[in-house]
């Protein structure tokens, strides 16, 4: 169950901290993938939030004619079908389409490629990457519980990959809106320690979140 897994962030900061002055080291070497993905994941979170905006104001969105309606259904694939094509893509191609999916806001057909990937790929340099973007789906439809847990998983797995300090910034939004403020206090904790050299934007935004958690400072 995911909340019994909440407890876990305590565990995985505290074991974190021993890491000490060799993580120093390594934070700038991560930190430079960071800035190389940064520009990919704004324009992605771009497209999420923009997406989260039109949800929140569908009902003042005209409703589709039955034309519409049908023409749309005659060309959206049978989900087997699509399984079946997806499945026959190598990583790099399922990877670059399934962030076109969010980009066009096909948010259901991001999340199947996306848990394909996974169940297809487990051990690729692009785990990092895909579950991340889970979180920020999950996020996008409405499902914050599922957020944090793949956030959290991110951690788990990968710690001192470049997206360390993404995944602990993303499961701290989570669980703020979750309303775990004294996780959200602990993780805090540990990203100053981890990521002092954390970019301006990413630290602000974790910051303000501590205030709001009212964190000690």
């Amino acid at each position: 169950m995911f909340w019994g897994r909440i407890g876990i962030v305590v565990l995985l900061c505290q074991g974190m901290m021993s890491i000490g002055h060799t993580q120093e080291v390594l934070v700038r070497e991560l930190l430079e993938r960071i800035e190389a993905l940064e520009q990919q994941l704004s324009v992605v979170t771009g497209r999420l939030e923009a997406l989260e905006f039109q949800q929140e104001n569908a009902g003042v969105l005209p409703e589709k004619t039955d034309q519409e309606v049908e023409v749309a259904a005659d060309e959206t694939p049978q989900k087997e079908d699509l399984i079946a094509q997806i499945l026959l893509e190598d990583p790099e191609t399922l990877y670059t389409e399934t962030l076109k999916q969010i980009q066009y806001g096909s948010l259901d057909q991001a999340q199947l490629r996306l848990g394909l990937f996974v169940g297809q790929f487990p051990d690729h340099e692009r785990m990092p990457d895909i579950l991340y973007f889970q979180g920020l789906v999950a996020r996008a439809l409405k499902d914050e519980a599922g957020a944090a847990g793949f956030f959290l998983e991110g951690l788990e797995r990968y710690p001192q990959t470049a997206l360390g300090p993404a995944y602990f910034l993303e499961l701290a939004e989570s669980l703020f809106v979750l309303g775990e403020f004294r996780e959200v206090c602990s993780v805090v904790i540990q990203y100053r320690s981890d990521y002092p050299m954390a970019g301006k934007l990413q630290m602000r935004r974790m910051e303000r979140l501590a205030e709001k958690a009212s964190c000690s400072p």
